[in-house]
C-alpha cells in the first residue's frame, strides 16, 4: 500500500447515486425479457448527470496520472512548480495522506482500546466485513527477513 509513486488519490466514492444506479441496473436485468409485458424504463436527467460527472471524474484521473508520470513533487524543486501549474494536485494528494492516515490511526485504537461509541461500532463493521479497507499502522516488510543474529544470538545457530 503507497509504497510506489505518488499517493492514491480516492477519485470514487459512495453515493445515494451510485446505489440508485446500480440498483435500477440489478431491477433491470432482474425483469424477463420478452413475453406480452412491455416494461418502459425511462432515464432520468439525474442518471445522464451523475454518468456525465464519472466521465469527467475519469478524465481528471487520467490527467492526474500523466501529471504524476511528468512531474515528481518528491524531486528537488518540482513541488514548488506544482504548486505553481496546479495546486488542486498537491493539496488533493495531502488530503488523501491525512485521510489514510486517520483510517489506519482509528482502527489501531478501536483494536487496542474497545468500541466506545456506536460510531466505533458501525466503522469496525464495515472494517471487519470488508465494506472498507485502508491502510495499517505497521511496517510493510517482515522483520525477520531483515533480522541479522549477532555473534552469540541463538538465532545464528538455528
Amino acid at each position: 500500500y503507497n509504497m510506489g509513486g505518488a499517493p492514491p488519490v480516492k477519485y470514487t466514492i459512495p453515493s445515494a447515486q451510485k446505489e440508485r444506479l446500480v440498483a435500477r441496473q440489478a431491477v433491470r436485468e432482474a425483469t424477463p425479457v420478452g413475453g406480452a409485458t412491455l416494461r418502459t424504463d425511462p432515464i432520468t436527467d439525474e442518471e445522464v448527470t451523475y454518468l456525465q460527472d464519472m466521465k469527467a471524474l475519469a478524465e481528471k484521473a487520467d490527467f492526474d496520472n500523466y501529471v504524476t508520470r511528468l512531474l515528481d513533487p518528491r524531486q528537488p524543486g518540482q513541488l514548488r512548480i506544482l504548486m505553481d501549474l496546479y495546486p488542486q494536485y498537491v493539496h488533493e494528494r495531502i488530503q488523501q495522506s491525512h485521510t489514510d492516515h486517520e483510517f489506519a490511526l482509528r482502527n489501531d485504537l478501536i483494536d487496542m482500546w474497545g468500541i466506545n461509541t456506536f460510531d466505533d461500532l458501525h466503522f469496525k463493521y464495515l472494517v471487519d466485513q470488508g465494506k472498507i479497507s485502508g491502510p495499517t499502522l505497521q511496517r510493510s516488510t517482515n522483520l525477520n527477513a531483515e533480522y541479522t543474529p549477532g555473534m552469540l544470538s541463538p538465532f545464528r545457530f538455528l
